[in-house]
């Protein structure tokens, strides 16, 4: 993996035996995902509002999850943080 790149992935859950009237084929994203792309609601989302946004992949159906190989650093607002001492 290419630590610069973004990759898309989702779960595909599959029941042999689903109950009457439901899919036997069910696409989803990561729900602990931090960034989600649906081709239903990508397109109302401004550049203002969330630069940068990755395109959702061509040939995919349903929404994708995102993740990069490396996380960007995160930025402390508290550098002096004492953890507190333990209670017995």
């Amino acid at each position: 993996m290419n630590n610069q790149d973004i990759y898309t992935y989702q779960y595909w859950v599959y029941d042999s035996n689903p109950i009457s009237e439901s899919p036997y084929l069910v696409k989803t994203a990561d729900p602990f995902s931090t960034l989600v792309l649906s081709p239903y609601d990508d397109d109302y989302i401004s550049e203002i509002t969330y630069p940068n946004l990755p395109q959702y992949p061509h040939g995919q159906e349903r929404e994708v999850s995102v993740m990069r190989a490396e996380k960007p650093t995160y930025n402390w607002q508290v550098t002096n943080f004492q953890k507190p001492k333990k209670k017995i």
